[in-house]
C-alpha cells in the first residue's frame, strides 16, 4: 500500500499460488483406476495460478475540510465530501480436464474417467486468435478448443492426458465507486454510494465443455 499526498492512495496485492490435490468431486473420486489414486494427482480444478487486485481511492478535493468549498452549508451536502474508489482485478482462468466420449475403442469395465491422448504442447489446443462468434447461439460459437489436437487411446488402455492440463478463459473486472458520508449531528452517519461493476462491459466466461468427440464436436470447445 502506498498512501500519496492529497488524498490519494494505491493498495495492490498480487498472489501466484498452486493447489494440488487427487481429486475434482468431494463426492465421486474414481479417476482412470480405483487402485493407484496417486495417478490422479494434479492441480486442483480451483487453482488459480495468477491473481492482482488494485485499489486506487481518491478524496476530491471539494468540501468542508478539504481544499476547494470548504466552508460547509447546503453545496457541502451536495458537492463536498466525495471520495471516488477504483477497484481492478486480473484473473488466470480455472483449469480444465478434457474427457472423451465417442471412441469406437473398448476399454477396461469400471473405468470412472476416460481421457484422451493430446497431440503435441498445450499451445496446440488453444485456438489461436480466438473470438467467441455469435455468443447468443451456442451452437454457433467458434469452439475455443481444436478437438484435432486430440486423439482416442488404443482399445483397453487409458489416456494419457493428466487433471487439470490447460487454463479456461482469464478473468478482467472492474469497478468503480462514488461515495459520501452526512453526519446527522453526532448519532447517525448518512452514506450515499454510487457503484458500477464490469466498467466496460467486459465479457468473462465460463469454461467451455472440454468434453472430446471426434467424430461428432457438437459442443466441443463452446
Amino acid at each position: 500500500m502506498k498512501r500519496f499526498s492529497h488524498g490519494f492512495t494505491l493498495t495492490s496485492f498480487y498472489t501466484r499460488s498452486k493447489a494440488i490435490d487427487e481429486c475434482d468431486n468431494d463426492k465421486v473420486c474414481t479417476g482412470e483406476t480405483f487402485y493407484n489414486r496417486a495417478l490422479e494427482k494434479g492441480r486442483a480444478n480451483f487453482d488459480i495460478t495468477n491473481r492482482t487486485v488494485t485499489y486506487v481511492t481518491y478524496a476530491l478535493p471539494i468540501g468542508k475540510g478539504r481544499q476547494f468549498m470548504n466552508q460547509g452549508g447546503v453545496l457541502d451536502y451536495i458537492f463536498g465530501g466525495w471520495n471516488v474508489t477504483w477497484v481492478q482485478t486480473f484473473q488466470s482462468g480455472l483449469p480444465v480436464m478434457f474427457t472423451m466420449a465417442g471412441s469406437p475403442n473398448q476399454y477396461l469395465p469400471g473405468n470412472g474417467v476416460l481421457r484422451p491422448n493430446q497431440a503435441g504442447p498445450n499451445s496446440s489446443v488453444i485456438v489461436p486468435n480466438w473470438t467467441i462468434g455469435d455468443r447468443f447461439a451456442t451452437s454457433i460459437e467458434n469452439p475455443i478448443w481444436n478437438v484435432n489436437a486430440f486423439s482416442y487411446p488404443a482399445a483397453f488402455t487409458a489416456g494419457a492426458l493428466g487433471r487439470d492440463t490447460i487454463n479456461g478463459p482469464h478473468l478482467v473486472w472492474s469497478q468503480a465507486s462514488a461515495s459520501k458520508d452526512i453526519h446527522l449531528r453526532e448519532f447517525a452517519t448518512l452514506q450515499l454510494r454510487y457503484d458500477i461493476n464490469n466498467v466496460f462491459k467486459n465479457p468473462n466466461f465460463v469454461n467451455p465443455s472440454s468434453v472430446v468427440n471426434i467424430t461428432s464436436p457438437a459442443l466441443f470447445g463452446k
